[in-house]
């Protein structure tokens, strides 16, 4: 790992705990150093994550590393689950383990054997050479191999027998800056545009229960892109077809639905399309006569993740005839030729750059840029998230939220 005059990169062992930290009645336990997790407790309090999942740390002393002892582990975790009575426990990698060998998975299926009525499941992406990205994309990928279940009255070789209406929205994890706002707005549109109810919002607002209904749900929204493992195994196994992608802006919210409605054979209520566009646009009226004369102050500098960056882009450039200067994804995760990962030299390289222009990034971008956090899109973050009903970005109302902040962020810069 290099030098960073800031915060490294988070490892694929973050992603996972703070993809399975919103989970519902389970445990986590992680065979590793006592401080990781409680730094980690500290970072998902200040995230608005707390009450959910079990988190649960072995430590590790001389002989455990040593000699390869895994006895601790396993008294850890019977413990928990006859302290907690957990209805899963999930075993997280930490570096220490990673370099010594310890086979989590193995370990699991000794406990698996032990306690059959509670499943243990092992994560293996906790090494230094993975990114938090490629530990979010295993956990979804897992907890769908592990728990989901066919639905009911039918066969795993069988034909498919869905829940009409229900959908499950796949990538809705605590490493993404409002993430809870953000699921929120997608089941307020699939609600008014297609009458559908979630049934596994995966990970943001699932339990254990939940998490075993996957398989029995009409559709997945997979809306990020490390959400596409799990959702193509859930349509290799049970058939759900799925969507991937965010909607953002106005025009693009409407696509959007229309993609959802085409994947399920079913038009997406016109009378709400109609009502919500025409709301955003009425909001639009008062943005665009300020981008007109100030085409100068209505640049934008994006940073954070891959599919936030680019749609808040298209919404700028293709809606509201703002100029793009840059563009970057905060990860080196993904193959994205239009949407370059920029490094920290880079970040900072292009937020002096924005210097007159609006620049929407991580609060540990703005603050160093001595921008407003209002126009934070992404994490690392500096502030406390305990409220889960903050606006969006996605959808239309985060169209309108996004053109609030350009307007008086252009004529602050006026």
């Amino acid at each position: 790992m290099g030098l960073y005059r800031f915060r490294p990169p988070a490892s694929g062992r973050m992603g996972i705990l703070w993809t399975l930290s919103t989970i519902r009645n389970a445990a986590l336990v992680e065979f590793g150093s006592m401080g990781h997790m409680v730094y980690a407790r500290v970072t998902l309090e200040r995230m608005g994550v707390s009450g959910a999942c079990g988190l649960y740390a072995t430590h590790l002393n001389e002989n455990d590393i040593a000699l390869g002892s895994t006895d601790r582990l396993l008294d850890a975790v019977r413990n928990v689950i006859q302290k907690d009575a957990p209805q899963a426990v999930f075993l997280l990698p930490s570096s220490v383990p990673e370099i010594i060998g310890t086979d989590l998975g193995a370990l699991a299926r000794e406990l698996g054997g032990l306690y059959p009525e509670v499943p243990v499941v092992a994560f293996g992406k906790g090494g230094f050479h993975e990114v938090a990205c490629h530990g979010v994309e295993e956990a979804l990928a897992v907890l769908a191999r592990e728990l989901a279940r066919p639905a009911a009255g039918q066969q795993p070789e069988g034909g498919r027998r869905a829940e009409p209406g229900t959908y499950n929205i796949i990538g809705s994890c605590a490493d993404r800056f409002r993430f809870r706002a953000e699921a929120a707005e997608l089941e307020r549109l699939m609600w008014g545009g297609l009458g559908m109810k979630p049934q596994c919002v995966m990970t943001a607002g699932a339990s254990v229960e939940e998490l075993r209904t996957l398989g029995s749900a009409s559709l997945n929204l997979a809306v990020r892109e490390e959400a596409l493992a799990a959702a193509e195994w859930l349509k290799d196994n049970h058939g759900t077809p799925y969507v991937l992608g965010c909607p953002y802006g106005i025009e693009g919210t409407t696509r959007w639905l229309v993609q959802v409605g085409e994947a399920i054979g079913r038009k997406p209520d016109a009378g709400f399309i109609s009502r919500e566009s025409a709301e955003a646009r009425q909001a639009s009226r008062q943005l665009v006569p300020a981008i007109r004369y100030r085409k100068g102050k209505a640049r934008l500098f994006l940073g954070g993740p891959s599919e936030s960056v680019a749609g808040i882009g298209a919404f700028a450039r293709e809606e509201l005839d703002m100029t793009v200067e840059a563009a970057w994804r905060d990860s080196p995760y993904g193959n994205s030729s239009t949407l370059p990962f920029y490094t920290e030299r880079q970040w900072m390289e292009a937020a002096k750059a924005a210097e007159g222009a609006i620049l929407m990034a991580s609060g540990q971008t703005l603050q160093w840029a001595g921008q407003p956090d209002t126009l934070q899109i992404a994490n690392p973050d500096l502030a406390w998230r305990i409220n889960p009903y903050a606006p969006p970005f996605a959808g239309y109302r985060g169209a309108m939220h996004l053109m609030e902040l350009w307007a008086n962020e252009i004529n602050r810069n006026g």
